[in-house]
């Protein structure tokens, strides 16, 4: 699953009245997606949904690409900490989240690599 934040987009409407509305599905989603059914890989979903919202109690692998930080990180952080108390997950992280992820005492890595490029993070 990858978990980013989805911020909604203020649409203008005729007479002054301003409308919400979210974006189509990020192009890392349809680029995911894509390069998921090339690879075949059928047991594989990629959802766009703000990261706060999502249903995350099927997933077992989910990718942080630093979309967000702060508070909402740490709201999503503690989700998926909940999450580890049923099964076992992985956290990949990539970019400026990963030292805040790695603060996590619920999770461990063989290795820690900077912000450059992905580090895997398993719950205990």
């Amino acid at each position: 699953m990858v978990l980013r934040c989805r911020r909604p987009i203020v649409r203008r409407q005729a007479f002054g009245s301003v409308e919400p509305y979210y974006c189509r599905p990020s192009a890392y989603v349809v680029s995911a997606r894509e390069c998921a059914q090339s690879l075949q890989l059928s047991r594989v979903q990629f959802i766009a949904h703000d990261a706060r919202d999502a249903d995350l109690s099927r997933g077992t692998v989910f990718y942080l690409y630093s979309p967000f930080k702060g508070s909402i990180l740490a709201d999503v952080l503690g989700a998926l900490r909940r999450e580890s108390m049923h099964r076992s997950i992985k956290i990949c992280s990539l970019g400026p989240c990963t030292h805040r992820v790695s603060d996590e005492t619920w999770l461990k890595t063989s290795e820690f690599s900077d912000t450059g490029s992905i580090t895997v993070f398993n719950s205990l």
